[in-house]
């Protein structure tokens, strides 16, 4: 009896670890990442270029990533990015701020990588592009990596635009699903084009908030069951013995 009870006990160890190692993965450092194809600033989390850190006097520093300067003809007012801590695992906003007298195109990326379970997930953005010349654009997209690496596109679930200069911002949102037996990366991605040499003038932000299942209540359930059984177990050994 004491030797069965010992196996449940060991194999209960054995998959409450399992379980939390997949539900309680830590997530990879956040990284920004700024191109105009030509000029590549990348920004990782409490890294030599990240302006809001932890080492910097920021208590709150950790999972949030921000840096301004120029890449190439655009001039970046300011752009930051949150995830996990900052954000709850899965959470990632990506805000920025640019002008420029330029043609051509800037990708503002974020990423974070080793997030797990299936999600539902919503997607919001807003845009501001008053003040710029027609011919000017910007869109939005949102991508899972099921390699698990940073920036990694290999599968869309959402995106909006080119989304044009007009009088008011453009807003809006959905809702989606997606799945993944491994963990997996999200990235979000702003792109604003010039197609001739312009006036831009840009501020907006892009999220994507997603709730990853199956919950940690799961691997509770299953403890509670397996804690359950070996009672029962000892209970009818005590029965036995007592006959």
């Amino acid at each position: 009896m004491k030797l069965q009870l010992r196996r449940i006990l060991v194999a209960f160890g054995l998959i409450a670890f399992l379980g939390a190692s997949t539900l309680y993965a830590v997530p990879g450092s956040v990284i920004l990442k700024l191109s105009d194809g030509t000029h590549t600033v990348n920004v990782t989390d409490e890294g030599a270029n990240d302006m809001y850190t932890v080492a910097g006097g920021i208590p709150d520093g950790l999972g949030f990533v921000d840096w301004s300067g120029l890449i190439g003809g655009w001039t970046v007012d300011d752009a930051n990015g949150a995830g996990y801590p900052y954000n709850p695992a899965g959470t990632l906003s990506l805000s920025s701020m640019v002008h420029a007298s330029t043609k051509g195109t800037l990708d503002i990326w974020l990423t974070q990588t080793n997030l797990v379970g299936n999600a539902q997930f919503q997607f919001n953005f807003d845009s501001n592009l008053q003040g710029s010349s027609p011919g000017v654009s910007v869109s939005y997209a949102a991508y899972v990596g099921y390699q698990n690496t940073a920036f990694e596109q290999s599968s869309l679930i959402a995106s909006s635009g080119p989304l044009a200069p007009s009088p008011t911002s453009n807003s809006g949102s959905s809702l989606g699903t997606f799945t993944s037996a491994s963990p997996y990366s999200l990235t979000l991605r702003t792109t604003i084009t010039a197609a001739s040499p312009s006036t831009v003038v840009y501020g907006g932000d892009v999220a994507i908030q997603s709730q990853p299942v199956p919950e940690p209540a799961t691997v509770l359930l299953l403890g509670t069951g397996i804690a359950g059984l070996a009672w029962r177990v000892r209970k009818s050994g005590r029965r036995r013995s007592s006959q």
